[in-house]
């Protein structure tokens, strides 16, 4: 039996365009619930305080986990999507279609739509960039329009995450802040994977 080291020249990594589409999905699910659930929660509780009832949303364990793990998953899966779609380019901007992949490319740059980096827009490679590199990570948070009850005011208030993210970092010295609008994101990789899959080991240009 031959040494399996030789025939592995050339071989890149191997990036599933169905595991990419699969956290795009992880993510849009996140923001998508976070506003649905504070919703309810509002509802619910105007609907308590119309009925003269007490409750305390605050001890749901719904409300309780999706505050937990919510911006957990958001790191983690803004974290693995930067690197598999950096990856992705990578492979095929050096790859046998590398022509082909980088009008593709320059089509799907997500220019002016996924955010900016210190009051310029930036591109979908930039903001894999400043998403791996990054040293904090801010979900931005806005709240359900709060159920006031005359003679006490407003009742508590439910916050749910707006799509948007604040990064910053630092690069030789120097501070940087960025702002990323995930689904413009979300939207920017799945256009971009579209090209198709990288080309089979062997076929990367040398």
């Amino acid at each position: 039996m031959d040494n399996p080291y030789w025939s592995s020249e050339n071989r890149a990594h191997h990036v599933n365009r169905d595991a990419i589409r699969a956290i795009c999905f992880d993510l849009l699910n996140v923001f998508g619930g976070s506003k649905t659930l504070a919703d309810e929660m509002m509802a619910l509780e105007a609907e308590a305080i119309e009925l003269g009832e007490a409750i305390d949303l605050a001890a749901s364990r719904l409300w309780a986990l999706q505050t937990e793990f919510a911006e957990r998953a958001i790191s983690e899966r803004l974290l693995q999507l930067a690197l598999l779609t950096r990856t992705y380019d990578d492979i095929l901007r050096n790859s046998s279609s590398a022509q082909a992949y980088g009008a593709h490319a320059n089509a799907t740059r997500g220019l002016d739509e996924i955010g900016h980096l210190e009051g310029r827009d930036f591109d979908l490679r930039e903001a894999c960039n400043k998403i791996v590199h990054a040293l904090i990570i801010r979900p931005l948070y806005e709240d359900v329009d709060p159920y006031v009850v005359e003679g006490q005011g407003e009742v508590q208030r439910f916050w749910y995450l707006t799509g948007e993210i604040e990064l910053s970092g630092r690069w030789r010295n120097a501070d940087w802040e960025a702002v990323l609008h995930v689904q413009p994101f979300v939207e920017t990789v799945l256009d971009r994977i579209e090209f198709g899959d990288p080309p089979a080991p062997g076929d990367q240009v040398e």
